[in-house]
Parts: structure tokens; C-alpha cells; sequence
């Protein structure tokens, strides 16, 4: 493995290894590796594709304890830090920053297409792992974490503005099947879409104390 690769991955582990909010290590390690099997068949800079994945969520805890966003400025420059540490070249640096700040931004909610294919491979890395059984685990730990709650059936179906967790399956990871760019990811995306699908239906039967 390339010694600036393991230089990020440690950095990583340090940072990441108390998160409880569904953004810890081994998201970042799930995201990296969907990115570079994503990325060998796009015929992308896997390297690139590899050590965004693994900093896309650096600043996360930063972003719980004090506020800062994940993918502002400050956190940008605390992960322009571990590049620069790693020895990385700077051509792939500045793939990788351009990577990671962008890889928050949503079609839903008028994000622009990236210019570069590394950059709409972390994205679909990163939206595969919010989606399916682990994005159903993640969901809910992310809501518990911010004390948000799991289901208002008082509110409608679908928990509409409640933050509860429930919601976010109908504001958010139902929508990003339909917003992956690579054939990969559009594939593996409409299997866990339906995962999540037939989890709900579960959910609410179970909820309403349905017996077989």
C-alpha cells in the first residue's frame, strides 16, 4: 500500500475511532473501498479516490463538539494539513481537497455536477454507504446520537421536518439512488433502495403491533 495512503489512514483512525453519529472509521474505510473498486472500473486515479474516501469525513467530531461544518473552511484546512503530511504529490492534494469539498453537495438540493470523475466517485461511494442495510444501521444511530427521534407517528407516515429518523429516509436516502453518476453506482444503488424499501414496510407493521 503507498505510504502516504497508510500516513492518511492512521491519521484517520486517531481522529475517527470514538465517533458514534454513523460517521466513524469504518464508514470512511466502507466509503474508500466502494471508491476504489468504483474508481478501477471507471478507469480513475484510485490513489485520489482512496484517500479522499478515507478524509472525506475528518472533521466530523469537529463538527459535533464545536460547531465548524465538516466541509468548511477550518475543516478544509485541517485536512489540507494531513495531506501535506502524508507526502502525497500535490496534484493529487488538490484532487483530493477539490474531492472532499464538494462531496456534500446534493441534486436535490441544487448541487452543481463535479468536474472531476474522482470527485462523482466519492460521491457515490459515500451515498452508497448512507443507503441500504448499513445506511438503515446509521440512520438511526445518527438521529440517537443527536437526540433525535426514532418515529412521531402523530406527525403523518412519514415524519415530515420532524428530524426524527424515519424522516430521513423520505427527505434524504430515498432520493439518492437516483442521483448516483456511475453505472456501479446506480446499480448497487437500486438494490439498496429496495433493501431500505422493504425495511419500512417491516418497520411499520412491526410499529402498528401487526400480527402474522
Amino acid at each position: 500500500m503507498d505510504q502516504a495512503l497508510n500516513y492518511i489512514i492512521e491519521a484517520v483512525r486517531r481522529k475517527l475511532c470514538s465517533d458514534s453519529t454513523g460517521h466513524d472509521y469504518y464508514h470512511v474505510e466502507r466509503v474508500a473501498k466502494l471508491a476504489d473498486q468504483i474508481a478501477e472500473a471507471e478507469g480513475a486515479d484510485r490513489l485520489v479516490c482512496l484517500a479522499a474516501g478515507y478524509l472525506h469525513d475528518y472533521c466530523r467530531p469537529d463538527e459535533k463538539a464545536c460547531g465548524i461544518c465538516h466541509t468548511g473552511d477550518e475543516a478544509l484546512a485541517m485536512i489540507r494539513g494531513v495531506l501535506s503530511g502524508s507526502g502525497l504529490d500535490e496534484a493529487r492534494r488538490e484532487m483530493v481537497m477539490e474531492c472532499i469539498a464538494q462531496h456534500e453537495y446534493y441534486p436535490h438540493l441544487g448541487g452543481a455536477l463535479p468536474r472531476l470523475a474522482e470527485s462523482r466517485i466519492l460521491q457515490d461511494a459515500d451515498r452508497l454507504d448512507a443507503i441500504g442495510a448499513i445506511g438503515v444501521a446509521r440512520a438511526f444511530m445518527f438521529a440517537g446520537a443527536h437526540g433525535n427521534p426514532m418515529y412521531l407517528p402523530d406527525t403523518g407516515r412519514e415524519n415530515t421536518g420532524t428530524k426524527s429518523a424515519v424522516a430521513h429516509f423520505y427527505e434524504k436516502l430515498f432520493l439518492l439512488a437516483g442521483e448516483m453518476h456511475t453505472a456501479a453506482g446506480r446499480k448497487t444503488a437500486a438494490h439498496y433502495h429496495d433493501v431500505m424499501k422493504c425495511f419500512l414496510k417491516e418497520f411499520y407493521d412491526q410499529w402498528e403491533c401487526k400480527i402474522e
